[in-house]
Order: C-alpha cells, then sequence, then structure tokens
C-alpha cells in the first residue's frame, strides 16, 4: 500500500501508516479517518478500538440490528451532546424490542454510542475572565465500527 495522507496533506506518521494497513482490509479508504481519531489512552486508544471492532463484528445478528438502528439514529460529524445520546439511543432500544436503561442511564447510553462509533470528544473554545479555554460540547462520531 503507498503512503497515505492526513487532510491537510502531511503523511500519516510510520505507526499510523501500520494502523491503516491494518485497518484497509476492514475499512478501506475509511481506515485513513479512523487512525487519525485513533490516540491516546482510554476510550480512543488503538487497543480500545480494536476491542471495540471485535466486539461489534462480532455480535450476534440481534445484536447488530441494534448497532445498525444506531447507525441509522446518528448522523456522522454531527456533534451530540449526553443528552441527545441518552435519547436516541434508549428510543433505538425501544424500537429495537429492547429495554430501556433505567439504571446508570447516561454512562451506558454513551458506553452504547462509544461501541459503535469512532468517536471525537468536541469543545468549544470559551475565553472566561479573559483566558482562553476549552469547555466540552459533546461527541461527534466521525466513523461507524460495523463496515458497510
Amino acid at each position: 500500500m503507498t503512503n497515505q495522507h492526513e487532510p491537510n496533506g502531511s503523511p500519516l506518521t510510520p505507526i499510523q501508516q501500520q494502523r491503516y494497513d491494518y485497518l484497509f482490509p476492514i475499512y478501506g479508504e475509511l481506515s485513513s479517518t479512523i487512525v487519525q481519531n485513533v490516540f491516546g489512552k482510554g476510550k480512543t486508544s488503538w487497543n480500545s478500538s480494536l476491542e471495540k471492532i471485535d466486539l461489534v463484528m462480532e455480535a450476534k445478528p440481534k445484536i447488530k440490528e441494534y448497532y445498525n438502528g444506531l447507525y441509522e439514529t446518528f448522523d456522522l460529524y454531527q456533534v451530540y451532546t449526553s443528552g441527545q445520546i441518552i435519547g436516541k439511543v434508549n428510543e433505538a432500544r425501544r424500537e429495537m424490542g429492547l429495554i430501556p436503561y433505567t439504571e446508570k442511564i447516561k454512562i451506558q447510553s454513551e458506553a452504547d454510542f462509544n461501541l459503535v462509533f469512532f468517536v471525537r470528544d468536541h469543545y468549544d473554545d470559551v475565553v472566561v475572565e479573559g483566558v482562553p479555554a476549552k469547555v466540552f460540547k459533546g461527541y461527534q462520531p466521525v466513523a461507524k465500527v460495523l463496515p458497510a
């Protein structure tokens, strides 16, 4: 495979290129977008991303139906607040005949959202008392974990 480039034209780092090559058979050209959003620790780390790919791809058919329902509910690149995620996830659960979450609603709803999408945290730049700051706005899905 040829060395891929980020949207700004700079080449991927050697690690990003290896990850791109790993993901390409699954996601095709979308691999570049995914690789650029896999970094650090936690839910956006490489290991976490591989775990969620395995979980989603190995899911039972009924669960995959639910994941597809979530894909129809959320638009890529739109920013969603926790409240919007809670509402949309539980609406999709009801429509699929699954029990809506009744405990730890925010945690479970965001966990489902973060499982089925590669997600970027979105912040607004604000000035508070003359000091620049970032305020968390929501989550932005950039790609589906379950390939089309």
